[in-house]
């Protein structure tokens, strides 16, 4: 199964961001988190524009691959030549908008990820469409691991928030050569229109998704950057390092695998509906436990790894791990929305969430970055009651059948949160390092031992995907 290279990928490349993040919010101040997260806020809005929906556009048409493929190359380094013009001229502008010039310069050198990126985004492509996570492998733990060591190497030197865009050019440097060199495909001079027109009809819906999930996942740094400032954005930003990195990076991954396997099944939706409750399954008995675990130790995490300077993020971390088990749950109808080819579905949705989003957003930074964590719960359990039933419709899955696919992971998980409390009130005098392990391996055992003796078959399926992977190699 492809998902199973995908989540290798994500481990390993989650555990270089992990060690990362560890170490330069030690010897980086918050307020060098901020300025970056202000420098890439134009960059990730843009990113999704990148390839116009042409990778998504790719996967979708199984006919004439290799000259959609040629064609689909060549639109996407062009569109990556605009974004990166545009950025670099646009800077002056979004450093004004945020009142911080010191943002501008940062956003001349990001401006050539769009080039860089552009070169590499077919040939990504093409292993995702040929199910094939395993080769995806090198350049994806390789990005990160350039990334953090140029981070690391220059923030100790003295480098500040410079240290952090360098280390972003040299892991999206680093990407593209390795896709190159992974996958031997080298595209040839052909230009086909029909194909091109094909792939900007379905890509613009794709890439408009996108522009709006982006804009929806990222109006939160928006708006605390322009009403509060780079201190309480970088507070914020470190908050969401973890949820983002054991909950919400999951959507990534499952979308990555699943989404060209739904395409495959899009003519058969009794098919389509079986993938997309095993698929909602397994989020939840992953996400759920994590994201209520992340709340309870939090405190323990952020003293013994950030250490005390980063105490704001504490509560902050919290909601945002609540919210982020939510999301995680729901985003599975997207691709449902994009296999059946009415990604105009998913747009409608996204419209609806940003037209929500933002004042509600806006009313919570005018007072506290807490208060934007807990309206990001309530925008998130909006959001999923809206998913589930749109998607319900088109596949034609009953609530209680969501209820009760749900249901393992909600009832293991409620055992865990029952003993890590009784337990935390036991330990509460011990210091935070030690109370962290035994808080977090106790929740893993209680949890592991209730979903054991609910649904065993989870772990014979789960131990039958690791023995048909192996099979294969």
């Amino acid at each position: 199964m492809g998902a199973l290279w995908n989540y290798i990928t994500f481990a390993g490349s989650k555990g270089l961001v992990f060690i990362t993040t560890v170490i330069l919010a030690r010897v980086l101040a918050p307020e060098d988190f901020g300025l970056m997260a202000l420098g890439l806020l134009a960059v990730n809005y843009l990113s999704k524009l990148n390839d116009l929906g042409i990778g998504a556009a790719l996967i979708y048409r199984q006919e004439d691959v290799e000259q959609t493929a040629d064609t689909a190359f060549f639109l996407s380094v062009g569109m990556g030549l605009i974004l990166s013009l545009a950025v670099f001229l646009s800077a002056p502008l979004i450093a004004g908008f945020f009142r911080e010039p010191r943002v501008q310069p940062l956003l001349h050198i990001l401006s050539m990820t769009f080039v860089i990126s552009g070169l590499g985004n077919i040939h990504e492509v093409r292993l995702r469409k040929e199910l094939d996570f395993r080769r995806r492998l090198i350049p994806q733990i390789s990005q990160r691991f350039f990334k953090g060591a140029v981070s690391i190497t220059l923030a100790i030197s003295g480098f500040g928030v410079w240290s952090l865009v360098w280390g972003q050019m040299a892991g999206t440097l680093a990407a593209a050569i390795l896709f190159w060199w992974i996958y031997p495909w080298r595209p040839s001079l052909r230009f086909d229109l029909d194909a091109a027109r094909m792939i900007v009809s379905y890509g613009l819906q794709v890439g408009l998704f996108r522009i709006l999930h982006v804009l929806y996942k990222n109006i939160d740094y928006l708006i605390i950057g322009r009403r509060m400032d780079a201190l309480q954005l970088g507070f914020y930003t470190m908050a969401f390092q973890l949820p983002h990195l054991l909950i919400y990076s999951i959507q990534m991954v499952v979308g990555q695998a699943v989404f060209p396997a739904y395409a495959k099944l899009r003519n058969d939706r009794n098919a389509l509906k079986r993938a997309f409750l095993t698929t909602f399954k397994y989020v939840s008995v992953f996400c759920v436990p994590v994201g209520l675990g992340i709340f309870f130790v939090a405190p323990e995490f952020v003293d013994v790894f950030y250490t005390e300077k980063w105490a704001n993020t504490v509560p902050v971390m919290q909601a945002l791990a609540i919210c982020s088990v939510i999301n995680s749950l729901s985003a599975n109808a997207d691709h449902v929305y994009k296999a059946v080819g009415r990604p105009d579905i998913a747009n409608r949705i996204g419209l609806v969430r940003v037209v929500l989003t933002v004042p509600v957003i806006w009313i919570a930074a005018g007072y506290h970055i807490l208060y934007v964590g807990v309206a990001q719960i309530a925008l998130a359990l909006l959001n999923a009651v809206l998913q589930f039933v749109v998607a319900s419709r088109i596949i034609s899955i009953r609530p209680s059948v969501l209820l009760m696919t749900l249901q393992p992971a909600a009832i293991a998980s409620i055992i865990m949160l029952a003993g890590i409390f009784v337990l935390h009130l036991q330990i509460a005098s011990f210091e935070p390092l030690p109370r962290l392990i035994i808080l977090t391996g106790w929740g893993v055992l209680l949890y592991v031992s209730a979903l054991w003796l609910m649904d065993k078959d989870i772990f014979h399926q789960v131990r039958a995907i690791f023995r048909k992977e192996e099979n294969v190699l």
